[in-house]
């Protein structure tokens, strides 16, 4: 027996491993003279396939196809009707989208086992067998289950089960056990009570019935792609990818600032967290071109942004060359440039891009106005994971817009144009700071350096300076206008452009900041909870201070380049 190369041996009895093909649809297969075919590879987008054929006298093919979900629990692909000398047979074509560890069987998108089935056990010792197996007591999710569970589990008499509310109205009584504990009597003969076979009971949780556990298998790329064909017989055709598979939006209304969220909501129905937005390429391009898609002037490619190489004049049109900056969900959304598209554009409003569909030509890119309202393509399939490599030294942040940056801090006591230089020999810039959380960073690391030299109170350099339209602002900055608390500074890492009116700490008396000088001001980060100049209640970690005030160590910063490979 072929076993994937992840299994792992608990003990001698139990293998707790996902196989690379579903072991059941190949033994059904073998006894129904079909012929098995396998999937390719794990990521396969094609699952184990089968044609079933049995003897059956249908009515038509909605008859043949309910036979069909009950005697072959795969995903059915199609039906195939004949009737030859006056012999009707039904053809199950079914797929194996999913894989079970071995010993569990495959049912309907869950893998099921009856791990001891000489033996009976209580509600609560249930619990634990299936818990030890990875697993929990079996669930009824729909009418067929029952039947295919008497048919596949031949010694199955009563079993403990869990169940929607809406079984409630299929509950009968025993009269002598009656409790808490929903079970399911396939033969209503037990010791302690008699009802009619297949009764769904409500009995006393000490009662001793057998066990059936249940547990769902990790997603596959072959049931992503099942998923989007079947999807695609309601809306657009789907279109597969590497490890997943692409779904275009219903709905042309679907213009938001995260275009993520609005993936995550339309597949909420797939069940599935590997949900992101679609990245183009040349390939998933060519791929879409081999779809009949509705011939519509632009499809809104998701989360795609175009930044220009220098800012436009806000009233000219004129061309220029243009990145496409895309959002990327990996458990975080990560903003990184494709260098695969060369753009360009004429005039500033054209801040997105779309895709076109023509029956004449392959789908290409194309700047659109922001204000475009169109459909999206959005990504099922298998979750990434970010790999990267941290230099010495430094310690990683993952920003919210999902940067990661690293912070190191230098215990070199300079001034800031030191400080600058300092980062810049390092191949580093002065950091800055996108979050209250990620200034919580810098302060865990400042205090487990346990500065001791120079006056920790004055803090670290950070990378921070006057707008040059704030210098001179009396009083540090402006109640409105251009120079308000979250505006009269800026960062000069070139990518934390945030900065809020939190991030100030303030002096006892007044806010932060406070410095009115005709010389660019610099920032110092104040990780002391106790500085002796601070407002005590004041949660900020920032101060303004010229930048040959005093001599601070410095933090430097360095943008990590991520690749994401798949889980």
């Amino acid at each position: 027996m072929k076993f994937g190369w992840f299994c792992l041996l608990i003990s001698i009895h139990l293998v707790v491993c996902e196989l690379d093909f579903d072991e059941g649809l190949k033994k059904a297969c073998q006894t129904m003279g079909g012929v098995f075919k396998q999937r390719e590879n794990p990521q396969a987008i094609r699952g184990d396939t089968c044609d079933l054929t049995y003897r059956m006298a249908y009515r038509d093919e909605v008859d043949a196809k309910e036979f069909c979900e009950l005697y072959a629990p795969w995903r059915l692909n199609k039906v195939i009707l004949k009737e030859e000398n006056e012999r009707k047979t039904v053809t199950c074509s079914v797929e194996a989208t999913m894989t079970c560890k071995s010993g569990w069987q495959m049912m309907f998108g869950y893998c099921y086992q009856m791990p001891d089935k000489h033996s009976t056990y209580s509600k609560t010792d249930a619990e634990k067998l299936c818990q030890s197996r990875g697993g929990s007591i079996a669930f009824i999710r729909h009418r067929y289950i029952i039947g295919v569970w008497k048919r596949h589990f031949s010694s199955i008499g009563q079993i403990w089960v869990v169940a929607s509310p809406t079984f409630d109205q299929h509950i009968k009584t025993t009269g002598t056990v009656d409790g808490t504990a929903l079970a399911l009597a396939f033969t209503g003969k037990h010791f302690d009570f008699s009802v009619f076979p297949n009764s769904l009971i409500r009995i006393d949780p000490k009662i001793k019935l057998q066990v059936l556990c249940e547990y769902q298998p990790p997603m596959t790329p072959a049931e992503v792609n099942y998923l989007g064909r079947r999807y695609s017989e309601i809306y657009y055709p789907s279109i597969p990818v590497d490890h997943g598979v692409l779904i275009r939006s219903a709905s042309s209304y679907t213009s938001s600032y995260n275009q993520l969220d609005v993936c995550e909501k339309m597949l909420k129905s797939y069940l599935s967290s590997d949900v992101g937005v679609y990245i183009p390429d040349k390939k998933t391009l060519n791929a879409m071109a081999q779809r009949t898609l509705p011939l519509i002037l632009h499809s809104r490619s998701s989360a795609i942004d175009v930044t220009e190489n220098s800012k436009l004049d806000e009233v000219m049109c004129s061309s220029r060359d243009m990145k496409l900056k895309v959002a990327l969900k990996s458990s975080v959304i990560q903003y990184y440039f494709l260098e695969e598209f060369k753009m360009s554009s004429t005039c500033q409003n054209m801040g997105s891009t779309g895709i076109t569909h023509s029956s004449k030509s392959t789908p290409q890119l194309v700047p659109i106005s922001d204000s475009r309202s169109l459909p999206i393509w959005c990504k099922l399939g298998t979750a990434t994971r970010p790999k990267f490599t941290v230099p010495d030294g430094y310690s990683v942040f993952r920003r919210k817009n999902g940067q990661y940056v690293a912070h190191a801090l230098i215990q070199e006591y300079v001034y800031q144009p030191e400080a600058l230089s300092g980062c810049k020999a390092r191949g580093a810039i002065l950091s800055g700071m996108e979050s209250m959380e990620e200034g919580a960073f810098l302060e865990k690391i400042a205090l487990d350096a346990k500065l001791t030299k120079g006056k920790p109170e004055f803090g670290v350099w950070m990378g921070g300076r006057r707008r040059a339209e704030c210098l001179g602002v009396v009083k540090g900055f402006e109640e409105t206008g251009p120079c308000t608390r979250d505006r009269v500074y800026e960062w000069i890492d070139g990518s934390s452009h945030t900065f809020e009116a939190e991030f100030w700490k303030d002096e006892k008396d007044e806010k932060n900041p406070n410095r009115q000088n005709t010389r660019t001001l610099m920032l110092a980060f104040i990780y002391l909870k106790n500085a002796s100049w601070a407002d005590p209640n004041s949660n900020g970690y920032l101060d303004d201070c010229l930048p040959d005030w005093a001599q601070r160590p410095f933090f430097c910063q360095v943008n990590i380049h991520v690749e994401y490979e798949n889980i």
